[in-house]
């Protein structure tokens, strides 16, 4: 993709870029965990606060790749290929950040009746960014193993969808005040965004397979 030997250094940061978000996305879990288990606590701030850390770095990064892209003579084509998979790839991480947010500015309270369900469909949203982190590291070198991968994010973003239906419906259909259903079903839908910019990430690298092999 790149073109040049020169051009290996942008490789080399775009994979430290992409384990920094790894690292994020593994300290959300990690926060997540927490939260299922204690709900608000001292454990739950600091991982919370990790997770941040690590996506700030990762943004940092995300920038530096964007000066050296515009700094080498790559092909306007290939440029435009890189920035747009950093670009949504940046979402995932992003949308994750935002569940935490939710759950520790407003406090919010899962009951113990839904945490196993919640806890489902966070596992559904994490394999789907291990498949497009997967799919990204490979996408270099082996572009022709993406096709799977990106295959395999669609029917988690599905499942995820038909997770996010049957929860929604769970939590109006109990008797929790309306304030608290609405609280729920918004971390719900975030939680669901980041299966669904996996695989706004996942269209993107297909092209860009698709585009290598003409």
């Amino acid at each position: 993709m790149f073109g040049h030997k020169a051009s290996r250094k942008v490789e080399e940061k775009i994979t430290q870029y992409l384990d920094t978000a790894r690292l994020c996305m593994e300290s959300c879990k990690s926060s997540l965990d927490v939260f299922f288990a204690k709900g608000h606590c001292e454990p739950f701030d600091e991982t919370v606060s990790e997770a941040f850390r690590f996506e700030s770095e990762s943004d940092d990064l995300r920038r530096e790749i964007e000066h050296m892209l515009y700094g080498k003579a790559l092909l306007p084509e290939s440029r435009g290929d890189i920035l747009g998979l950093l670009e949504t790839f940046d979402k995932i991480p992003n949308a994750a950040e935002t569940v935490l947010f939710l759950l520790q500015t407003q406090r919010t309270v899962v009951p113990q009746s839904l945490a196993t369900m919640f806890e489902g469909l966070v596992v559904v949203n994490l394999q789907a960014f291990h498949l497009a982190y997967r799919a990204m590291c490979i996408l270099f070198d082996k572009p022709e193993g993406t096709l799977e991968l990106t295959g395999q994010i669609d029917r988690l973003e599905s499942e995820s969808d038909r997770e996010e239906r049957k929860l929604i419906t769970t939590i109006f259909a109990s008797d929790f005040e309306l304030a608290e259903k609405i609280i729920l079903r918004d971390i719900v839908v975030a939680i669901g965004s980041i299966s669904d910019r996996c695989e706004n990430l996942a269209d993107r690298v297909a092209v860009v397979t698709i585009k290598r092999k003409i």
